[in-house]
């Protein structure tokens, strides 16, 4: 092999070795955000109610010992429960109350105890049936809208929008890194 041929190949090596990082890099951080992106759409597309912040998917990139990686993530205590399913119990009172009404279900994050005074009433349950809270309305024909049950726990079916939103996104990050790398091996990116 020509010398001077031997040369342009090492140097070109070494080029491509000194870019590479950066470009993995800049992949990652673009591959991740789009990640975090489409999982906040999957969120958006399986729950058919309000998430509360459940879509408030981000992302961050950084070293982590000797590697470079992309992290989706969402700091939400229930993010994991909604994916892969389990059962809930309730931390600090003796029921989980769970919104039954459309009024009650359009305050997501309150509870009964962030209802005015007054306005819920107890039934207690029986032969099975549980608790409930409800609103009586009218004094002269009297009518019971039920509100919230009362449970002492609750099976979470798992929606698994993480499987789902990596399936969707698998291709897009093979080519966005694809992509990086190509740029620096025929030389369109530094």
């Amino acid at each position: 092999m020509n010398p001077n041929v031997k040369n342009n190949v090492r140097e070109y090596i070494k080029t491509i070795q000194g870019k590479m990082p950066k470009a993995i890099a800049r992949g990652i951080l673009r591959a991740t955000e789009q990640t975090a992106g489409e999982i906040k759409r999957t969120v958006k597309e399986k729950f058919n109610t309000r998430t509360g912040g459940l879509s408030a998917f981000k992302s961050t990139v950084g070293p982590r010992g000797d590697k470079f990686v992309g992290v989706a993530y969402n700091d939400i205590s229930y993010a994991g429960i909604q994916n892969w399913g389990g059962i809930i119990t309730p931390k600090n009172r003796k029921f989980l109350a769970v919104p039954i009404s459309a009024k009650a279900k359009a305050t997501v994050g309150k509870g009964p105890r962030d209802w005015p005074d007054g306005v819920l009433k107890f039934i207690k349950g029986r032969n099975g049936h549980p608790s409930r809270l409800v609103e009586i309305i009218g004094k002269k024909n009297p009518h019971v809208v039920l509100h919230f049950l009362l449970l002492k726990s609750v099976k979470i079916v798992g929606k698994h929008y993480l499987e789902e939103a990596s399936a969707k996104v698998g291709p897009q990050v093979r080519e966005i890194l694809g992509d990086e790398v190509s740029a620096v091996v025929t030389g369109a990116r530094g």
